[in-house]
């Protein structure tokens, strides 16, 4: 069971960053509601969508790269079960931090603007 878990990790993580680094190269211009950063805020102007998702994308790039760099890390020194248990919540901070900060840069961006 544990190579199995392993692999699907191995695959999640490469998906997850080989899709970050598509939005970096290619965030959405237009604004939709299919795909994309999409928020009230971010969908309240193009300008507010082409910074929102910019911003979003490069910074959910970032933070891809820190987090697998974080569970290679503790695979390396804890073994597979605990890079695998702390997937979930290091991924849930992630997106919880990356939603956070962009609805910040947002809120600031509309106001300035």
């Amino acid at each position: 069971m544990e190579p199995l878990l392993t692999v699907f990790n191995v695959i999640f993580l490469i998906t997850c960053i080989s899709i970050s680094y598509l939005f970096k190269k290619n965030y959405p211009t237009d604004i939709n509601s299919m795909i994309g950063y999409r928020t009230k805020r971010s969908m309240s102007s193009k300008e507010a969508w082409i910074f929102a998702n910019k911003f979003s994308s490069n910074l959910l790039f970032i933070c891809s790269i820190v987090t697998i760099t974080i569970q290679i890390l503790l695979f390396v020194i804890f073994g597979a079960h605990v890079a695998i248990l702390s997937a979930s919540a290091l991924w849930i901070a992630m997106l919880l931090g990356t939603l956070l900060q962009t609805e910040l840069k947002l809120k600031k961006f509309l106001a300035d603007n």
